[in-house]
């Protein structure tokens, strides 16, 4: 079966958020052939190279994972990267409370002035902060109502932000220069194609992830095609939460049917499969005090128990798989855990070399 990369239009390109808007049409047009070319080259190499696919809904974790490799088998991250990481870094804490602060009392928002009228006057890129904002922000952070309101919007905020509101004093400075932790903790929206390429024992490995986005997610079938390894993550921690495209639906509920899909496709009938539940860090802390029960009633596992939850979490996952006797591996991961990721992928790499490319007739090259 050969399937042809559908080219699409500007206007679809614009529609998926591809293209901004705000862009003169000059540029857009510019815009649409570069991504064009992109995903033209990505797609002729895909289908004369081995790949393995990281897959699954938004915010699971797959470019941290993709960060992991780079970090652990590749060349590590440049210092033009990590400037380009701080820039994304203060503008994500500044959105992040920008936006808490309007959901916040007029009363509150007056105690946080300095902070609202930096934001409203000076537009980033941000390479560093204010000495006084740098305080501020730091303040803002030690505030018990600031925090629960971060708390409640968890679902349109990114997790990470309060990790660099802890860490404020250390990265706004101009000559601070970001850690592999902080590459790793700051979220990154995949939009397109993403390729990280290492060598291991002398094998090139090509790994891809693909945006998770709902709307993008109909552009991932060329890509299936021959598809070596699937990857696919689930934050397990996200049972409680609703989808940020979609505030109707549960994040583990549309993971279960985005997986569903994948596992049972007919283009990854040879593919193994590696189900990452990441964020297990965060989901044994949060079953302590957030029932599983609430919001899958048929979980009858004990109540604060990451161990119960997690198999639980498994079995519905692993029972989704119609082929029973294809490969499907699980783990429990926490992608900003670097040894336990080196770890994993070792495994992962030793697995694709020693096993599933025998049993299956692939060749790495």
């Amino acid at each position: 079966m050969n399937i042809q990369l559908k080219k699409r239009s500007p206007s679809e390109l614009l529609r998926d958020g591809y293209i901004k808007p705000e862009l003169s049409d000059s540029s857009k047009a510019k815009q649409v052939d570069a991504y064009l070319k992109q995903e033209r080259d990505t797609y002729e190499k895909l289908q004369n190279e081995p790949k393995i696919l990281i897959l699954g809904p938004s915010d699971a974790g797959k470019s941290t994972f993709l960060k992991q490799l780079k970090i652990i088998h590749g060349s590590g991250f440049t210092d033009e990267e990590r400037a380009q990481v701080k820039q994304n870094s203060i503008t994500q804490v500044l959105n992040a409370v920008e936006r808490v602060l309007e959901n916040m009392p007029e009363s509150k928002r007056a105690d946080y002035n300095s902070i609202i009228q930096y934001i409203e006057l000076v537009s980033g890129p941000y390479d560093c902060l204010p000495l006084n904002i740098i305080n501020k922000l730091a303040i803002l952070w030690e505030d018990p109502l600031v925090k629960q309101k971060f708390q409640d919007m968890r679902d349109v905020i990114p997790e990470s932000t309060s990790y660099f509101l802890t860490h404020i004093k250390r990265i706004g400075f101009s000559d601070s220069i970001l850690t592999n932790e902080d590459v790793l903790m700051q979220r990154t929206v995949t939009q397109t194609i993403s390729e990280t390429t290492f060598i291991s024992n002398g094998k090139k490995f090509h790994f891809y992830d693909v945006s998770g986005l709902k709307h993008h997610r109909k552009h991932w079938l060329p890509y299936f095609q021959e598809a070596l390894l699937i990857i696919f993550l689930v934050d397990i921690s996200a049972y409680d939460q609703m989808m940020a495209e979609n505030p109707e639906m549960n994040r583990m509920v549309d993971a279960l049917h985005l997986f569903d899909e994948i596992v049972n496709h007919p283009l990854l009938k040879k593919a193994a499969i590696n189900l990452f539940f990441n964020k297990k860090d965060i989901f044994r802390n949060k079953v302590t005090t957030v029932p599983i029960v609430n919001y899958f009633p048929d979980f009858d596992g004990e109540a604060q128990s990451a161990k119960a939850g997690g198999k639980y979490f498994q079995e519905k996952f692993i029972a989704l798989r119609k082929e029973k006797g294809e490969f499907l591996t699980v783990h429990f991961t926490c992608c900003t855990d670097s040894t336990l990721i080196s770890k994993v992928t070792t495994n992962l790499i030793v697995s694709l070399t020693k096993r599933d490319m025998d049993q299956r007739g692939f060749e790495f090259v």
